[in-house]
């Protein structure tokens, strides 16, 4: 009788463990799971950068031209643009290019970039400006960092 209710309660303490592991385990999970489930709540939610100019000015040939593209990211869930996480945007000319005497300017600290010169030559020219976003630390990821958007700048005489 003795041997039997030893090997009870060493059962029951295994059991007890074993409950205790399957916890840690199941709050191992949530966590990790959560973690993860903001990067797909954001891609679901469309968190990633956007070109906010839809299109530029008409440049008039031998006169200074100049127009800011401006780019942000807008937490859809929120309505917010929120500054403090996504403060540094980097431009890049992709494809095309821009008119003869024109030329991208960096707008540091800022969610801009200038597009600026005297354009010499009449023509309608296309181009793809690339938008990368640095997350700030502390902040959530992006679904995606980079955005992309068709421009053209029509160059006249008057």
């Amino acid at each position: 009788m003795g041997k039997n209710l030893s090997s009870n309660l060493k059962h029951k303490n295994v059991l007890i463990y074993f409950r205790k592991y399957i916890l840690i385990l199941f709050i191992l999970f949530i966590t990790v799971y959560l973690s993860s489930c903001e990067v797909v709540l954001n891609c679901l939610f469309d968190n990633e950068p956007e070109f906010e100019t839809d299109s530029l000015p008409t440049a008039i040939v031998n006169q200074e031209y100049s127009a800011n593209i401006y780019a942000s990211v807008r937490d859809i869930r929120s309505g917010d643009v929120p500054d403090y996480c996504y403060n540094d945007y980097e431009f890049t000319l992709e494809e095309g290019h821009l008119p003869d005497g024109l030329k991208l300017t960096e707008l540091y600290s800022t969610n801009a970039v200038r597009i600026e010169g005297t354009p010499t030559e009449l023509g309608e020219y296309k181009f793809k400006l690339e938008v990368y976003v640095y997350v700030n630390y502390d902040c959530d990821d992006l679904c995606t960092n980079y955005a992309y958007r068709d421009y053209v700048i029509t160059v006249n005489s008057k």
